[in-house]
């Protein structure tokens, strides 16, 4: 039996182009199965292409996350091993204060031990009666954290202000307010309490604890670890998987 029906015809040898050869169903076919493998290796570059873009990329996001609470945690983790190292000493972050309460003369509201977050002031305007205040007294330099009382404008054209404080756990026997001894100026004000940073403060608080302290270094440690291992996997030195 004669071989199927030509289905093409294919121009051979470049001198004698009316020399024409008929190509049969296999040769035919097997162009087919070629033209498939190519298609299908095309898109198995694209999908591994792809694959690979959106690897590179969740990674990028974990790389972000983990410098993000490293640019959080490391500050936080100094800042502490500072007011437990040297804790009389303030330090100053853009106008802001950190001071550790340290006796009972504002209980309830700042018990012993809580870290308050104290604004700088720059005019007798920011302050009111009523206020929290951090100052130095005058007498001994002891620095203080009590509500103010009374404001004296003074008498000369207002050019000397005092402020009279209290404690507002410093009751008498009959529940009345006892002020302090000595009213202070404008010069011997550090700065306001801020309630709204009362969290921060509170924070600052649990982080000097053992248990607030250990989770700091915990989570720099763990952070550190995580930012190494997020490189090495993502230039595929360390993989659960084969990647090609």
């Amino acid at each position: 039996m004669e071989k199927k029906e030509v289905l093409a015809k294919e121009i051979i040898g470049e001198n004698d182009r009316s020399l024409l050869l008929p190509l049969t169903f296999h040769q035919v076919q097997s162009s087919v199965d070629e033209l498939k493998k190519q298609q299908l290796f095309k898109q198995e570059t694209l999908r591994k292409l792809h694959e690979k873009q959106k690897f590179h990329i969740r990674h990028l996001i974990i790389y972000l996350l983990l410098t993000l609470v490293m640019l959080c945690v490391v500050p936080m983790l100094i800042f502490v091993s500072m007011l437990l190292i040297s804790p009389e000493k303030q330090p100053n972050f853009f106008g802001y204060r950190f001071f550790i309460v340290s006796s009972e003369s504002m209980l309830p509201e700042l018990p012993v031990g809580q870290c308050i977050v104290v604004k700088n002031v720059s005019s007798p305007s920011d302050l009111h009666v009523g206020d929290d205040i951090t100052f130095v007294k005058p007498s001994d330099g002891t620095i203080v954290t009590h509500r103010i009382l009374k404001i004296d404008m003074g008498e000369d054209n207002y050019s000397v202000i005092t402020y009279t404080t209290y404690g507002i756990n410093n009751i008498d026997s009959n529940g009345q307010i006892v002020a302090d001894a000595e009213a202070i100026e404008f010069s011997d004000i550090i700065g306001k309490r801020a309630p709204q940073l009362e969290w921060f403060g509170s924070l600052i608080s649990f982080s000097r604890t053992v248990y607030g302290f250990s989770i700091l270094i915990a989570v720099v440690v763990l952070t550190i670890v995580g930012v190494i291992v997020n490189h090495y996997y993502s230039n595929g030195l360390v993989t659960g998987r084969s990647r090609k």
